[in-house]
């Protein structure tokens, strides 16, 4: 868990690296995290502030929803693995830019983005989800995955 600290840091401003989610995470490092959930599908939104803007209990959370703690132990975790991700920081600005302008993309890239990079899918299944084909998708995912790079360089 530990990339995971510094990736977020490192795009995201002065986090913690050796903050780690088993233990209470500073305010600031959770406050960073719900700004980033906004992003997020809004049950995985929803999820992410009751855990860290409410401070909610895994087994109170779990028990409200009828899951197993581990079960959303393991979706808390894979959310905030991919919302530290330097990716989603990327797409999340371009798809809902902040100062309420255009997104800067085509309709499917944008959709495909959506998909793949903010609500995790495998190209498959946003595949399935959009009505495109797989090579459509894969198209567009190796566009995005270029233009983050020519960014990131």
């Amino acid at each position: 868990m530990g990339w995971v600290m510094r990736s977020l840091g490192e795009s995201a401003g002065r986090i913690d690296a050796s903050a780690d989610l088993r233990r209470r995470w500073g305010r600031e490092q959770a406050e960073r995290l719900v700004d980033r959930a906004s992003a997020l599908p809004d049950p995985d939104r929803v999820l992410v502030e009751l855990v860290f803007r409410e401070g909610k209990s895994m087994s109170d959370i779990a028990a409200l929803r009828g899951v197993p703690p581990s079960v959303l132990r393991r979706r808390v975790r894979r959310l905030v693995r991919r919302m530290a991700s330097d990716e989603f920081l990327f797409v999340s600005r371009h798809v809902a830019p902040r100062h309420g302008g255009p997104c800067a993309w085509s309709g499917t890239r944008r959709r495909v983005a959506e998909a793949c990079v903010l609500r995790g899918l495998s190209l498959r299944q946003a595949a399935t989800l959009l009505n495109l084909s797989l090579h459509t998708v894969r198209t567009h995912r190796v566009a995005l995955a270029a233009m983050f790079d020519a960014v990131r360089a």
